[in-house]
């Protein structure tokens, strides 16, 4: 049996994709590094953490001018998205109370609670987010390996206990 391969893409990753000023580290070789995974057969989703923290450091690129540009690229990434021709589809979720508790329920190597890994300075909220939207789509693909496509290495050692 062949197994298909998803990766959840996280901010770090799309900042490099977007080429946004003074945070991309390498946007030629991430897209390059795209194209050979897409060649793989490598599957992209786009988390809704991964958008919601890519648009906060869109607003604070300095230069004004800048800033347009990437807030006209990003609009541009996700009018893409919504009409299925980006090459990622959103996760799927839902924020009820079922993703709440996942949020909630925090295993290692997360602190114990979702308190203190936020008042130790642990995990980001998005970091968490992106945690409990792998394990939805993890638990809902069968015969799937899903992983998180991330230059954190916070986050790469979180995904790699699982």
């Amino acid at each position: 049996m062949i197994s298909r391969r998803v990766e959840l893409i996280d901010t770090s990753v799309l900042i490099d994709l977007l080429d946004l000023p003074n945070e991309a580290h390498d946007h030629a070789g991430r897209v390059a590094e795209a194209d050979r995974k897409r060649d793989r057969g490598v599957q992209f989703m786009l988390p809704v953490a991964s958008v919601i923290e890519c648009g906060q450091h869109i607003q604070r690129v300095i230069n004004g001018h800048s800033r347009r540009t990437c807030a006209v690229k990003f609009e541009h990434v996700l009018q893409q998205t919504a009409e299925g021709v980006a090459p990622w589809t959103l996760t799927p979720l839902e924020w009820n109370s079922e993703f709440l508790n996942s949020l909630l329920e925090q295993r290692p190597p997360f602190p114990a609670s979702l308190v203190e890994g936020l008042a130790q300075s642990i995990h980001e909220m998005g970091d968490l987010t992106i945690i409990a939207e792998l394990r939805r789509v993890r638990a809902n693909l069968n015969y799937v390996t899903v992983d998180v496509w991330t230059l954190d290495q916070g986050l790469r050692t979180a995904v790699d206990s699982l």
